[in-house]
């Protein structure tokens, strides 16, 4: 992300976002997270630095990361942490001062809570329903305004018939519409386009 331009009061992210590889290690998650706070701290001193700071004048940086700054780490795939990552993320629960969402699949709460430190740190659990059909339309509407595209009618509904209106899933069908539209460099949303999607991750 490009730092010019940067408004501390108004654009600077203050939520970070992880998703563990499969294959992850406390060590790795470790590392990941503390780059992720990081970077974030690295565009909120590059913003309130830019008007006080000489053109061409290297903005000042700190050597470690100030708490703080990230106001709520959200972890998807959470399942994929073995005990010794999740007691990690713990404590930089602790020491962070931020908020801390865990995303996983049904078993997720069973394991959090044979951790003792970490199951008495929870405050809230959420079941995630599925989306209906009309939030997907609103969902689809400004993922066309983002992204400058325009989409036949009717998309909706049957991107929600093969999701199920599954967060994950409709994520996933997202991602992969943008793909083909970028690959076939076009600009519309079809429902041949939605079936060629949904035929390569549904299956």
């Amino acid at each position: 992300m490009s730092l010019d331009g940067l408004n501390e009061a108004e654009v600077v992210p203050r939520t970070a976002f992880y998703t563990p590889e499969v294959t992850a290690t406390p060590k790795r998650t470790e590392q990941d997270v503390a780059l992720l706070r990081w970077e974030i701290q690295q565009m909120a001193d590059a913003a309130a630095a830019r008007d006080v700071v000489e053109d061409g004048e290297d903005v000042p940086t700190s050597g470690y990361i100030r708490p703080g700054l990230v106001d709520v780490l959200i972890v998807d795939e959470a399942n994929r942490l073995c005990p010794v990552s999740l007691e990690l993320l713990r404590d930089v629960f602790d020491r962070g001062q931020m908020g801390l969402v865990l995303v996983g699949r049904p078993g997720l709460e069973k394991k959090v809570r044979s951790i003792a430190p970490l199951a008495s740190r929870v405050g809230m659990r959420l079941e995630f329903a599925g989306l209906q059909v009309q939030e997907l339309d609103v969902l689809l509407q400004r993922y066309v305004q983002r992204a400058g595209i325009e989409i036949d009618a009717q998309v909706a509904s049957v991107i929600f018939q093969r999701t199920n209106g599954n967060v994950r899933s409709v994520r996933q069908v997202l991602l992969q519409i943008e793909y083909l539209l970028c690959i076939n460099k076009r600009r519309r949303v079809t429902m041949k386009l939605v079936d060629v999607a949904c035929a390569q991750l549904l299956r």
